[in-house]
């Protein structure tokens, strides 16, 4: 590991010196600078164990809601698993007790401070590939979230668009901060316009202590908990915090308004995550990590020993046990019956939307001569019909005739002539714009 960590600090090192020696340089251009080549094999090591297997096993296990909103509790600067879980949402909402930080500036650094400043970054980088997760007391006095956010961005293949200190406002509403740029106060929390594939998202990561005592000083932050929280969330290495007595504002919010929750074993306590809640559980858990109390969610423990319907999970999550890793997807039982509602509806609509579309056309619906003068010349070429007759073929835009029909009470051949004719001329291209099809009605001449 310590050779990779070199490797990466070298490569690291000499993009930030590839950078424009100009305090302009683009918030894009620098998150491709801090995710260059140095980072590519770390990277890669990642994907092949965590991000792949993550982004996959999501897929199958997680529904798709296309620009939903989605909340993180804890998150430090680990945007690759929400990104990769929730690949079509909107907007990110991630909340750890990091502050941000500006974006770093490589290359107005001196040397020395360059160096230092790489030698951290590769460090962390180094690790969450490893984990999947980041240690707190390597956050606390590391490279800043702001540059990790960037660089994973640009590992997922987004441009950075924008980047913008926030602050909040009483009812937990995100605004850009107006405080001066040069000020580190400034920006304690930031946003992160990302755009990929002609779909953008914003990441807000706002610095904060979820604590009871945390949310109780900070009105604000406490407002955007509760807005939040009514959006799906995900726990993940949050050391069984919000199992824990000083963290019952967050898990009543949490448990009171998520629609669903999307979990490893230190999130909500089982116990009180399958009161309201249809949970799913995935791979395997026996107790909790060694660093933490060994009954740490003891009832989860239990629910994996005696439910016969946990399903396997092909990669690591969170922390690492004997065991292996566990997952659980918690829907609200309410909010599971609106989603198979909605998986029904979404399936007749496109059924619906995959009828052909028809225009009907007749003397009475002729709108220009065009289309006058083409039932003319489609009437002239109908075998002869007895009476009142009034037949309706159904064509394709090219002039194949699928099916017709005669009113009843006349000649009962009339239709089977029709049809053998087989192919009339193509309609007009006013009509073939309208529609898939067109149904032509026309009485006897």
């Amino acid at each position: 590991m310590r050779s990779t960590r070199s490797s990466l600090f070298a490569g690291l090192l000499a993009a930030a010196c590839a950078l424009p020696q100009v305090a302009g340089a683009s918030a894009d251009l620098a998150a491709r600078a801090l995710a260059g080549r140095g980072v590519e094999e770390v990277w890669n090591a990642y994907q092949r164990r965590i991000g792949a297997p993550l982004r996959e096993w999501s897929a199958a296990a997680v529904d798709v809601l296309p620009g939903e909103t989605v909340f993180y509790p804890f998150s430090g600067p680990d945007l690759p698993t929400i990104a990769l879980l929730f690949p079509q949402a909107g907007r990110y909402i991630m909340v750890a007790n990091q502050q941000a930080g500006a974006p770093p500036a490589p290359e107005r650094m001196d040397p020395a401070q360059r160096r230092q400043f790489f030698a951290r970054y590769a460090r962390h980088w180094t690790f969450y590939a490893a984990t999947g997760f980041f240690r707190t007391h390597d956050l606390d006095a590391g490279a800043g979230v702001t540059g990790l956010l960037m660089g994973f961005a640009a590992r997922l293949g987004y441009e950075v668009a924008a980047l913008e200190p926030i602050r909040l406002t009483a009812r937990g509403e995100v605004e850009l901060h107006p405080g001066p740029r040069a000020d580190a106060a400034t920006w304690r929390s930031v946003r992160i316009a990302l755009s990929r594939a002609g779909r953008d998202a914003i990441v807000d990561y706002v610095h904060g202590d979820l604590s009871d005592g945390g949310l109780a000083r900070a009105p604000a932050l406490r407002a955007l908990v509760e807005r939040a929280t009514a959006n799906r969330t995900l726990f993940k290495a949050a050391s069984h915090l919000p199992q824990q007595p000083q963290f019952s504002v967050l898990r009543a919010a949490v448990l009171a308004r998520a629609p669903a929750v999307v979990q490893d074993e230190t999130g909500i306590d089982y116990a009180l995550l399958s009161g309201d809640f249809d949970v799913t559980l995935y791979g395997r858990y026996e107790r909790a990590h060694r660093l933490f109390a060994r009954g740490a969610n003891r009832a989860l423990a239990d629910a994996y020993a005696s439910r016969g319907d946990v399903r396997p999970l092909g990669f690591r999550v969170g922390y690492e046990k004997r065991p292996g890793s566990a997952v659980q997807v918690a829907v609200r039982r309410e909010a599971a019956d609106m989603q198979a509602l909605e998986r029904r509806l979404s399936a007749s609509l496109g059924r619906y939307a995959a009828r052909p579309r028809l225009v009907y056309l007749s003397r009475g619906l002729a709108a220009s001569p065009e289309e006058v003068a083409y039932l003319e010349d489609v009437s002239t070429r109908l075998p002869a019909l007895r009476g009142a007759a009034v037949v309706s073929i159904l064509m394709d835009r090219d002039g194949t005739i699928r099916d017709a029909s005669v009113d009843k009470g006349v000649d009962p051949h009339a239709g089977e002539a029709v049809r053998r004719m087989q192919r009339l001329p193509p309609p007009p291209a006013s009509l073939a714009r309208r529609g898939d099809a067109l149904v032509l009605t026309l009485g006897a001449r």
